[in-house]
């Protein structure tokens, strides 16, 4: 799994929207070994007191399916070659990127 946090620029959320949903999540999914996408908004609730939080509004949580350092790489070459753009609704500089691998599973 790799989990994307993100922030929309302020006063450019629905473009960001927009952006996420009509052209990214489609291009991500186009990359061999992406399987899935779900999208998520940070809660307006608030842990109880003394609990860290991210400072991001906004994940993206992607499954992966092979071989998760290859799947990364190809994501990383198509944003590196202008495939994949990041347009100037998304805050660049607040983005947050960490794969995960699977430990287990309980229904």
């Amino acid at each position: 799994m790799l989990l994307v946090l993100t922030n929309p620029v302020p006063g450019k959320e629905a473009a960001f929207e927009a952006w996420y949903e009509q052209q990214h999540v489609p291009e991500v999914l186009d990359i061999p070994g992406y399987v899935a996408a779900s999208r998520w908004k940070k809660s307006h609730l608030v842990w109880p007191s003394g609990r860290p939080s991210v400072d991001q509004s906004r994940a993206a949580l992607y499954t992966v399916e092979g071989d998760l350092e290859t799947a990364i790489n190809a994501l990383t070459s198509r944003v590196a070659d202008g495939t994949i753009v990041l347009p100037d609704c998304i805050d660049i500089e607040s983005i947050g990127i960490t794969p995960y691998e699977f430990i287990s599973e309980t229904d």
